[in-house]
């Protein structure tokens, strides 16, 4: 996890050892006088001065942002950005904690593109709602990816037969069943 205190001028005061990491840089001297945008791609730095104009109108600044960035041999990574303001030796400065997440997008655009270009339905379901669903599994059941948004796996259940199915889930979860309910 990268840590940066920057002053009002986006100027590093403090960097530990992974943000060098993540940024390509040898040490805290490299990085004076830089300001992070500058790694920014073009696509990221429209968003930062789009929240940018946000933040001036009033709008909250978001907990974490996530960027893609160009490290300094070249490649590209994407990071998440936790960034608070911090008061400290009398002056206003931010705080940013980095996380290299480039792995796990790297897998959600694989898995995305695996699902979409399926043969079959595909669905995600978290807390009792669709989190993701493929275009197959929307035409076959005839709702909308914005309508699956608000609902969860159980419309594809009848009322009756709906404890049936979550027992037998319960049970396969739990490795006593293997196979899944059938019904009739």
């Amino acid at each position: 996890m990268g840590i940066r205190i920057a002053d009002k001028n986006d100027n590093s005061l403090y960097v530990n050892q992974a943000f060098l990491n993540i940024y390509g840089y040898k040490d805290v001297e490299e990085t004076r006088g830089i300001p992070l945008v500058k790694h920014y791609t073009s696509q990221s730095y429209a968003e930062y001065l789009s929240r940018g104009e946000k933040q001036l109108r009033g709008e909250p600044r978001p907990d974490k942002i996530e960027v893609d960035i160009v490290r300094n041999d070249g490649t590209t990574r994407h990071l998440q950005l936790s960034i608070v303001e911090l008061f400290w030796n009398g002056g206003r400065h931010t705080l940013t904690i980095f996380n290299d997440v480039t792995e796990r997008k790297q897998a959600e655009q694989l898995y995305n593109t695996l699902a979409e270009s399926s043969p079959g339905g595909v669905y995600i379901a978290q807390n009792k709602k669709f989190v993701f669903t493929n275009a197959v599994f929307q035409k076959n059941i005839g709702y909308t990816a914005a309508e699956l948004s608000t609902v969860g796996p159980e419309i594809l259940v009848h009322p009756e037969d709906r404890n049936i199915v979550r027992q037998s889930a319960i049970q396969m979860l739990n490795g006593k069943r293997t196979q899944p309910y059938v019904s009739g």
